[in-house]
């Protein structure tokens, strides 16, 4: 006869330890009893000490073999792997062995363990992915509770920058008491985190990206004789890097395996539109008009088709992206477009697609032929290689390539507008019109005054120097007919059809 299947979720009490060795008894004892009776729960305690200098690890192992009753866990790492680096391992064993919920308790007291019922609740009722203590939700309890007023100025100045930079509202980024749920745990990639005190901005950062609830719960402020490890300075200049390098990911500016997470349900992180501002974007819409027939190469989005719809465009779609195909009046399969022959093609449009090719001299070639008839009027839009961070990046040896941008994995060659002009002019273009376009900085920042002033301000270099300050490079031109076009016209001139290769002129005559 099977067992039942016990509904109680596994708790993880995980106690990070670092030379603890005069508090960690006592703050094993601080744990509450209920902790243990709660029947909804079965909790164990993981004590992990990160190669102390001191005895935290014998005096944590002379607490288990005198309280056998808990069940108690001591490990040591043999080398010290830093405060980021000791949570990575303590998460890796909650996940290993099953458990649905970790608690991260310090091993010096300096976050109450008295809190954990409060904490575990909204866990336990499935109502976060993430729970953290805050200090700063009860006006005025950090300094009552013996936090230095320069910590406090600092905390309250870096959470608000945090804050800005990842549109998140929680009252404090840097408490060090927090609790998870372990299966959303073990979909972001902590591997790849700091092993340093800016881990916590890490995991923080990776909860905000994957759209992950975090439910924060006032905890009191307690600063007793525990040794503060941490260089304020240069934490606080780490975690203003990793949050701006974290917002600038999706930009490609930068580039970081722990930033690449998407939320439940979808593959990626979701590209965002660039209308609204200076833009790729908004200069494929300004360059089609209205009502007439596009054929729209690009477009991973799918953001394009529905505004050239709204425009009345009737619009032919040989994009990448196969989920936006029903949204197209027409789909054209890629490589190898075959225009359809009782289509008029008024316009073209080709967004980022000419520098991921495999072969771009064949696909412009292969283009120019199908739309030489017509003489239809194409947008090109490429990233621009020479754009000046990243020709920062190359003059201290940074390149960071990315899932988008300019150093996309994605791309099979690079351009500056010397290059991909001579490329338009040796596979058949015409080039009517050559045009900078600036960052698309309301992606990164959001539709607000900075972001809008940063396009006014990247515009304006642009017209200083345009090949050093275009984020994208954006050429206008038509194809120049082929033979075979300037045979068939010369052809039709002279009345004469030619319907197959056997039917010479000479034989109609």
């Amino acid at each position: 006869m099977k067992k039942p299947v016990s509904t109680r979720k596994k708790v993880l009490i995980f106690i990070i330890a670092y030379n603890a060795e005069k508090t960690i008894d006592s703050v094993i004892k601080r744990i509450p009893a209920e902790v243990f009776s709660d029947e909804r729960i079965s909790a164990d305690i993981l004590i992990i000490s990160d190669a102390s200098r001191d005895n935290t690890f014998r005096k944590a192992d002379e607490y288990r073999r005198k309280h056998r009753q808990l069940r108690l866990t001591v490990l040591e790492n043999p080398v010290n792997l830093g405060y980021g680096g000791n949570q990575k391992v303590g998460y890796f064993y909650a996940m290993k062995f099953g458990y649905d919920i970790v608690a991260m308790v310090h091993g010096d007291g300096q976050y109450a363990p008295e809190k954990l019922p409060a904490l575990l609740e909204p866990l336990i009722n499935s109502e976060a992915e993430a729970v953290y203590g805050s200090r700063m939700l009860e006006k005025g309890g950090a300094l009552k509770g013996g936090m230095p007023l320069y910590k406090f100025i600092g905390n309250k100045i870096l959470t608000m920058l945090q804050n800005f930079f990842l549109g998140s509202r929680l009252s404090e980024f840097h408490s060090g008491y927090r609790l998870y749920n372990v299966h959303a745990l073990s979909r972001l990639p902590i591997q790849y985190n700091s092993n340093g005190f800016d881990f916590d901005t890490d995991i923080i950062i990776q909860h905000v990206i994957a759209g992950y609830n975090i439910k924060e719960i006032p905890i009191p402020t307690f600063y007793g004789e525990e040794v503060c490890h941490v260089n304020g300075f240069k934490y606080a200049l780490d975690i203003i890097i990793t949050t701006v390098k974290s917002r600038f990911n999706s930009l490609g500016i930068f580039y970081n395996p722990k930033f690449d997470i998407a939320p439940p349900g979808k593959n990626k992180p979701v590209c965002l539109s660039k209308l609204g501002y200076t833009s790729s974007h908004e200069m494929a819409i300004s360059f089609t008009g209205k009502n007439i027939t596009v054929l729209l190469l690009g477009d991973e989005t799918g953001i394009i088709i529905p505004e050239l719809k709204k425009n009345g465009c009737r619009v032919l779609y040989a994009g990448s992206g196969k989920n936006h195909q029903h949204k197209a009046d027409k789909y054209l399969s890629l490589p190898g477009i075959q225009k359809p022959s009782d289509e008029i093609i008024h316009k073209a449009l080709v967004l980022d697609e000419a520098d991921t090719a495999v072969d771009p001299e064949a696909f412009l070639k292969s283009l120019a032929e199908k739309l030489s008839a017509d003489e239809t009027p194409v947008l090109f839009t490429i990233a621009n290689i020479n754009f000046i961070t990243v020709r920062f990046m190359h003059l201290i040896g940074h390149v960071n390539y990315s899932r988008e941008g300019i150093l996309s994995h994605k791309k099979r060659r690079f351009f500056t507008f010397g290059s991909f002009r001579r490329l338009l002019n040796n596979t058949g273009y015409k080039i009517l019109k050559e045009e900078g376009i600036p960052a698309p900085f309301p992606k990164a920042l959001g539709m607000n005054f900075f972001s809008r002033f940063l396009v006014l301000v990247n515009s304006a270099f642009i017209k200083i120097w345009r090949g050093l300050f275009s984020y994208q490079i954006a050429f206008t031109a038509v194809p120049l007919p082929t033979l075979d076009v300037l045979l068939h016209r010369a052809l039709s001139s002279a009345g004469i059809s030619v319907k197959t290769k056997k039917n010479r002129p000479g034989n109609q005559l």
